[in-house]
């Protein structure tokens, strides 16, 4: 059982990018699949630059992008402390510098309120509640959060340095709502 009351029962060690990352991530609740990897793959980051991965799950958007690209300056920020914690361990066991924190995006860590290069996010797709009832806090939480795209947005607004980038995935037909 690791610190997060976890067991190895509890988590699947999966296999991105050929083979050339693993990620452990919850066996039932939220999983990464193809859109972290489409996410990275979006992301024309260089060595030096630094990447905000805004609800970064167990890491899979900024690893995939780590594995692509060595030398880049790693951040994530995470609301589910359990998905934050694999994040730190996977970074660490596939040898990709990733500095993870807990907390709320509308409550932005003091140490991730600097500028940023690119800022990616794979937010939720729908409306807390507008979705299939999840039985699994983690997944509910992945699906349907309360914090409207628009705050999203913002958020990474904020963070991104003059001429930086945003890279987000989004539904096609979220996307203007409740942006004016």
């Amino acid at each position: 059982m690791d610190s997060n009351g976890q067991t190895m029962d509890d988590l699947t060690h999966d296999a991105f990018l050929c083979g050339k990352l693993h990620l452990w991530q919850p066996r039932r609740g939220y999983r990464a699949a193809t859109d972290p990897v489409l996410l990275a793959a979006a992301c024309p980051a260089t060595a030096g630059q630094s990447v905000l991965d805004l609800g970064c799950g167990v890491g899979a958007a900024a690893l995939c992008l780590g594995a692509r690209v060595p030398g880049l300056r790693l951040s994530g920020l995470e609301v589910q402390e359990p998905y934050a914690a694999l994040a730190r361990r996977n970074g660490v066991e596939n040898g990709i510098s990733f500095e993870v924190h807990q907390g709320n995006l509308l409550d932005m860590p003091r140490a991730l309120r600097v500028d940023f290069d690119h800022v990616i996010a794979n937010p939720p797709y729908y409306r807390a509640g507008a979705h299939s009832p999840a039985s699994d806090a983690g997944r509910r939480t992945a699906l349907g959060e309360a914090t409207p795209l628009a705050a999203w947005v913002e958020v990474a607004a904020r963070r991104l340095a003059p001429k930086g980038h945003l890279h987000m995935i989004q539904r096609a037909d979220s996307v203007g709502i409740g942006l004016a």
